[in-house]
């Protein structure tokens, strides 16, 4: 039914030679429409979707939000502020649930880029000059004590650093989650910056050899916490009255011609050049809405439910 365009390769080495990063998005575009145009024809096969959702609880006193970067490497968890959730009533649920414990500063040692040869203000006298894993001239220069985020998890064998999770009233970033209205219409719920309060992995890694405590942003370390987020997200959505629904953005997941196998109940909606298709079934509510050469279809998915457990959250993230 639909074409998935794709980007002529003299356009991609033309890329190459001014942006790898772009030629390389271009590539995964020309691959993400070949993969659009398999499925055409495809039995669905559901598979578990570690990372690059969006999860939005519906409760009583408003939307818990849980987003996982597609890069496996971040997580952020928010919910609204103004409710009877009291900071130090989230704080147990942290400790109790992500199996961290409240952070101490820590030595920070910055490691910069530098050329060889370098002896100013970015280098202690006593560290030398050391080649890093690709290839670059580093610097260490002693910072002082710091306190990276409000709480950390056990220090990684090898000076690898931590998984530093912090608990704020503002994060450095802005998130939207996806809630499927009664009319098929899509909300999004803005959270992050000062728009919500927040529990999120520290987005960078900043240990070293002089730094072993500092945090680490690795995503095998970081992905060892996503079934404690979930859990963290349903613990905080039963704090605030119960979860009734659960909406979850996966990304791409199903082409229109593949609804038909799992929904009873099939509509579309056109705007101008925007497509948008609906299916529903008991309980359980898609919309496909029209995206881009990266993500063709983003599929949004409703689901009913009355209360929730971290298990049956993570039952979702199979689809």
């Amino acid at each position: 039914m639909t074409k998935y365009d794709r980007i002529p390769a003299e356009e991609i080495c033309r890329a190459g030679k001014y942006d790898p990063q772009r030629a390389l998005f271009m590539m995964l575009a020309n691959a993400t429409a070949k993969e659009a145009e398999a499925k055409e024809s495809e039995v669905h096969q559901p598979k578990l979707h570690e990372a690059g959702w969006s999860i939005a609880i519906e409760t009583p006193s408003g939307v818990v939000g849980l987003w996982s970067c597609w890069l496996k490497n971040q997580f952020y968890l928010g919910y609204p502020k103004g409710t009877d959730l009291h900071l130090d009533d989230v704080s147990d649920l942290v400790l109790d649930t992500m199996e961290v414990e409240f952070a101490n500063d820590v030595l920070e040692v910055d490691a910069t880029a530098v050329k060889e040869g370098y002896a100013g203000e970015y280098k202690d006298a006593d560290k030398p000059l050391e080649k890093n894993s690709v290839g670059q001239t580093v610097a260490y220069s002693t910072q002082g004590p710091r306190l990276w985020a409000e709480f950390y998890g056990p220090q990684l064998p090898d000076g690898q650093g931590r998984v530093w999770i912090d608990l704020a009233s503002h994060n450095m970033n802005g998130y939207h989650f996806d809630v499927i209205n009664s009319d098929f219409t899509v909300k999004s719920v803005y959270y992050g910056h000062s728009q919500s309060m927040g529990i999120s992995t520290y987005p960078f890694s900043f240990y070293n050899k002089y730094a072993p405590e500092g945090p680490t942003s690795k995503p095998e370390e970081i992905q060892k916490y996503r079934e404690k987020f979930l859990a963290l997200a349903c613990a905080i959505a039963k704090e605030l009255g119960g979860a009734f629904a659960v909406n979850i953005n996966y990304g791409f997941v199903l082409v229109p011609e593949q609804i038909g196998q799992l929904y009873n109940t099939i509509s579309v909606r056109r705007e101008g050049a925007e497509v948008e298709f609906r299916a529903t079934k008991p309980g359980e509510t898609l919309v496909l809405r029209d995206g881009n050469s990266l993500v063709p279809w983003a599929n949004i998915r409703r689901v009913e439910c009355n209360g929730l457990t971290a298990e049956e959250l993570a039952n979702l993230l199979v689809f």
